[in-house]
């Protein structure tokens, strides 16, 4: 699982949660070093906060599915992650080519639907 957030304890928070529950996490620190890290490894899902620098969580996200297609690698779920929770950024998130939403202050247990949600899908 890749988690891409510029907040350390963010990341820190959700590194520990997650391995907790037995997941394997790679943490980045910005929407470049997301795009890299998925040229590089594979992931089952990806933990993409929105408000990133140097590149944000929607351009991440398309060069991310740019790059699926040129390769043809299968598509990997994306959750957008970001403290605005108003229908229009919900909506960017989508065009942005996000599969799921999930807000911040993270509740582990609506992050684990919206995963549980986006595996089963996939």
């Amino acid at each position: 699982m890749l988690v891409a957030d510029d907040i350390k304890p963010n990341r820190d928070l959700l590194n520990i949660l997650l391995t907790r529950l037995g997941h394997t996490v790679t943490l980045v620190t910005d929407g470049e070093k997301a795009v890299q890290a998925c040229k590089e490894l594979v992931f089952d899902i990806i933990l993409m906060d929105v408000q990133m620098p140097n590149m944000d969580g929607h351009t991440a996200t398309l060069n991310i599915s740019t790059y699926e297609r040129e390769q043809q690698r299968p598509h990997v779920p994306v959750i957008a992650l970001t403290a605005s929770v108003r229908a229009e950024d919900k909506e960017a998130a989508k065009q942005a080519g996000m599969d799921g939403f999930t807000s911040k202050p993270i509740n582990i247990d609506a992050l684990m639907l919206e995963i549980q949600r986006l595996c089963i899908k996939s």
